[in-house]
């Protein structure tokens, strides 16, 4: 620990390894364990938030108004890649994913922010401080975003989201189930089943 300590390019290169072991090697983005996590613990913390402020309301009253809980939200998007891939070949699958990367790094781009590929054509987003329109805010600006990118300068790179925000009591596990209902609610609608 000593030597990583008096020796930055040694502490910057273990950095490095740790940060490729929590990455998607196709896009840079985090990958889905990593991603799991940190939205767990964004729960405890929100759910612990919430205790305090319901805690401080309960013993200060009108005295002192604590400020309550911000919220936070997540947003799951699939991405159309079957077709790219039947119709353009695996290279240019690959280059999709690349550019929905770009696009997303470009729209979530504040310091919390959290952007994972968490399947092999689904990404998700963690977003702190994010309201519910928000997050459809910042989905739909994703979403734009690649409809204007063509594949081979032909096929627009089609994509579906849903999102959720958290309330108090809800599970990790339920505030993504939500997200990832209303994901496929969307590409039911859309027809873009591929």
């Amino acid at each position: 620990a000593r030597y990583c300590e008096q020796n930055p390019s040694v502490r910057a290169q273990i950095y490095k390894w740790w940060e490729r072991g929590i990455s998607d090697s196709m896009t840079g983005l985090y990958d889905n364990i990593f991603f799991k996590e940190q939205h767990r613990l964004m729960v405890r913390g929100a759910q612990r938030r919430m205790a305090e402020y319901e805690k401080d309301r309960l013993n200060y009253g009108e005295r002192r108004k604590p400020n309550p809980p911000k919220p936070f939200s997540l947003t799951v998007y699939d991405l159309k890649l079957k077709i790219i891939n039947d119709t353009y070949g695996h290279a240019e699958g690959d280059w999709t994913l690349q550019q929905t990367a770009d696009r997303m790094r470009g729209v979530y781009h504040r310091g919390g922010d959290i952007i994972a590929r968490i399947g092999g054509d689904e990404f998700g987003v963690l977003q702190p401080d994010t309201d519910k329109r928000g997050s459809y805010v910042r989905a739909n600006h994703v979403q734009q975003l690649l409809l204007e990118t063509k594949v081979k300068d032909e096929m627009p790179i089609r994509i579906d989201y849903g999102t959720s925000t958290w309330k108090e009591g809800m599970t990790a596990e339920e505030m993504f189930s939500i997200a990832d209902t209303l994901m496929y609610e969307q590409k039911r609608q859309s027809g873009n089943n591929r």
